[in-house]
């Protein structure tokens, strides 16, 4: 084996190193994300329920139109929390193809057999699902911040 040929099976290898580095980072940023993200939706949304149906009592000679706004603010809030956990679903999803993606790209540098049309597959799911995480996610801060501007008219209202 030449200089030149050691060389480039060097850096053929370093590459795969590298992408079996970076499906070791998608695991690991995946299980970040998703953890961060959606615990703050989650408990945010499930306190300003919490939060809003402790002071109910407080509130009993509400006027029934204004009470309307009281319980749209809780569809929005239970609605963030279902729509988050969409989000953690796609998410998951949208990892698992990064993986695979990442796993063709493994077996064409080791010069494996592969197909491939399966990366571009691949791809294009991580690509579906990344937007779906996307969207749930701008969903889910919608409709928290619908919720929470709902109760605080409400309590500034009956106040």
């Amino acid at each position: 084996m030449t200089e030149e040929e050691k060389k480039s099976e060097e850096r053929r290898l370093a590459s795969i190193t590298k992408w079996e580095t970076y499906i070791e980072s998608c695991k690991e940023v995946s299980y970040h994300a998703i953890d961060r993200f959606d615990v703050l939706i989650i408990s945010l949304s499930t306190g300003a329920l919490g939060f809003s149906l402790g002071f109910l009592k407080d509130f009993v000679k509400t006027d029934p139109q204004l009470f309307i706004v009281l319980k749209i603010s809780w569809i929005f809030f239970a609605s963030a929390i279902v729509v988050n956990l969409f989000s953690q679903l796609t998410s998951f999803y949208t990892q698992v193809f990064a993986i695979k993606r990442a796993e063709c790209i493994i077996a064409k540098k080791k010069e494996k057999e592969f197909d491939p049309k399966s990366k571009g597959r691949q791809e294009r799911k991580m690509k579906i699902f990344n937007f779906g995480t996307n969207l749930f996610n701008l969903c889910s801060l919608l409709l928290l911040i619908a919720g929470i501007v709902l109760t605080i008219i409400f309590v500034y209202r009956n106040s």
